[in-house]
């Protein structure tokens, strides 16, 4: 039987704490990719810092509000990137820059119009002159095709404001490629 992200989090709420399990299985692959891309293909920190969002996570989902809008993939994102943020001011490093080794896998028209080894280039060439805001709106909605929802809920945004950089960020790509 499939349960949903909302009765598994009451359920752990209500002291079964092995639904966090399945909540866990469910986002991993997501969480990690995130990651991933956020630490330069870094697997060994990627992997350090999954292992430090799931504590959080398991750690905070009992104050975590379950309601009918419950989404606790984009919560746990979220405390994904708060742990990346965090190693990075501990760290004092600068920012990171993009994995070229990527390879775009979103299905915008724009970049199924260029020629695949090109529009992973391109494209990637194009994300390193954003800054890590704009750069992570693209990586969740391209990559990750998270909705606007998740992506606000994930950065502390309101919709809208996601919605709009999201626009302007592939507008400036639009005038990149025309350029």
């Amino acid at each position: 039987m499939h349960h949903s992200d909302r009765e598994l989090v009451l359920a752990f709420q209500a002291g079964k704490y092995h639904c966090f399990e399945t909540l866990y299985e469910r986002v991993l692959p997501k969480v990690y990719r995130y990651l991933l891309f956020k630490t330069n293909g870094n697997k060994t920190l990627a992997q350090d810092l999954c292992s430090e969002t799931f504590l959080a996570g398991f750690e905070g989902l009992g104050s975590f509000q379950a309601d009918e809008n419950c989404n606790f993939g984009a919560w746990i994102l979220r405390i994904a990137h708060h742990k990346f943020v965090d190693h990075i001011r501990a760290r004092q490093e600068e920012q990171l820059s993009l994995n070229e080794e990527l390879i775009v896998t979103g299905e915008d028209q724009l970049l199924q119009s260029l020629d695949l080894s090109m529009q992973a280039g391109v494209f990637l060439d194009f994300l390193e002159t954003l800054g890590e805001e704009k750069k992570d709106i693209v990586v969740m909605r391209i990559w990750e095709d998270l909705s606007y929802q998740e992506i606000a809920q994930v950065l502390g945004k309101s919709e809208e404001a996601c919605r709009q950089l999201f626009s302007r960020t592939m507008k400036a790509l639009c005038d990149h490629f025309k350029s």
